[in-house]
Order: C-alpha cells, then sequence, then structure tokens
C-alpha cells in the first residue's frame, strides 16, 4: 500500500509505513523467525507503532493494510479502537504462523480451491461457518463497527464472493451500518502486484480517507512487504 503514501502525506496526514518483525527490509526481533506472516509477534509490532508514534492517544489512526497487512490491522485496530481500519483483500481466517514459501505455494491452488469453493451452496457455507473454530470473517467485521470503529473493505469479486459465503444476514446487518464499506472491484489482483490493482485500490483509499477525515489527521499504514 505504498502507493497511497505520498498522495495523503500531501493531503495533510502524518504518515509511518513500516515493516513488521522479519519481513521486508527489517531483521527479525528477539527470538522470531525470519519470513513468516501471520507471526504471534505482529501485533505487537503494530502496537509497538501506534504507543511510540502517538503515546497520548494510540486510537487516533487509521490502520491500512494489505492481505495479511490488513488481518493485522482489523485484530489492532479492534484492540484500540481506532479511527478506522482500511482494509485490502484481508485474509480473516488463518493459521497462528505462515511461512511465506507456505503461502506462495499456496497461491498456486488458490484458483483451484476458489473453483471448488464456488460449487458450495450456500447452507453448505452456513453450517460450516457454524461448525468452524473460527468466527466467519462477517462476525469478525461486526465485532469492529459494534465497537465503534469504522471499516473500509476493498476487495476483488473472488474474494467478496468468499468473504460472504453463507452469512448474508450478517453481511446486510452490515451494509445497514454506516460504520461499514465494502467497494468490490471485478478485475483486482490479490496482491495489487499489477498497475490497474494498485492505482484503483490507492484511488478508492486516497478518496476515503480525504471525505471521511478531511486533512490534518494521522495516517499509520502497514507495509505491503508484510506478504
Amino acid at each position: 500500500m505504498g502507493r497511497a503514501r505520498p498522495f495523503v502525506a500531501k493531503d495533510g496526514f502524518r504518515v509511518v509505513r513500516f515493516d513488521l518483525s522479519g519481513l521486508g527490509d527489517s531483521p527479525v526481533r528477539g527470538a522470531g523467525a525470519q519470513y513468516v506472516i501471520y507471526a504471534p509477534e505482529a501485533p505487537e509490532d503494530v502496537r509497538d507503532v501506534l504507543n511510540g508514534v502517538l503515546p497520548d492517544d494510540p486510537s487516533n489512526a487509521i490502520l491500512v493494510g494489505l492481505c495479511s497487512g490488513a488481518y493485522q490491522a482489523i485484530e489492532v485496530g479492534l484492540a484500540y479502537k481506532v479511527r478506522s481500519i482500511c482494509a485490502v483483500n484481508p485474509e480473516l481466517v488463518v493459521s497462528p504462523a505462515v511461512e511465506i514459501d507456505d503461502w506462495a505455494r499456496s497461491l498456486t491452488s488458490f484458483k483451484r480451491l476458489t473453483a471448488l469453493a464456488q460449487r458450495l451452496p450456500g447452507f453448505a457455507w452456513w453450517i460450516i461457518n457454524r461448525t468452524a473454530l473460527a468466527p466467519p470473517p462477517p462476525r469478525v467485521l461486526v465485532k469492529v463497527v459494534d465497537a465503534g470503529v469504522d471499516i473500509f473493505l476493498i476487495v476483488g469479486k473472488i474474494e467478496a464472493n468468499m468473504l460472504q459465503r453463507g452469512e448474508g444476514s450478517t453481511m446486510r446487518k452490515l451494509f445497514r451500518d454506516g460504520r461499514f464499506r465494502m467497494d468490490v472491484i471485478p478485475e483486482l489482483e490479490h496482491a495489487l502486484f499489477d498497475r490497474y490493482s494498485a492505482e484503483h485500490a490507492t484511488t478508492l483509499l486516497r478518496d476515503y480517507i480525504d471525505v471521511k477525515f478531511g486533512s490534518n489527521r494521522t495516517l499509520v499504514e502497514g507495509d505491503r512487504s508484510q506478504l
């Protein structure tokens, strides 16, 4: 999400872009492992940034993240009740720690798994969601808005379908809440590697932040290298 940084900075926001421990250009701190996404210490990294930049009021921030970064933004943003969370293609049901090599290999079978999931009827997903150990993604989002936190999702068509499976009533509740917004870009590439996806998502983010918060606010942005 680094493309959004100069635009929102020019609009009068204070912006912090950062790596999580062991990712991007940053070394591992403590006893953690290198190149692990969804690492147990990742939320602590985000909390440290909020407390360091905003020691008097760490909730006075907007957290922005992509994929695993969006997951961390939602988890920490909910705990701190930040001003807003902007999540691009968030992964809301994950293992506690995933090696980057494992994650990359899983992408090769993503379309195959998605095609299988698309064949499951809505009632099957309803049953799956209610027997799973973790809550389905829409219920996580309900917790966010019920806590008084604004949240903006930018998702591709595939991600939108997976997000809403078996949770039609929960999604309708979310869409009725003024704190929730979800924009679906059918051609959005999951990791924003192509120019169209990156520019489209950046424009939506900039417009949302500008309209919602005006200028002279504080933005703390998670790094794209969290992938």
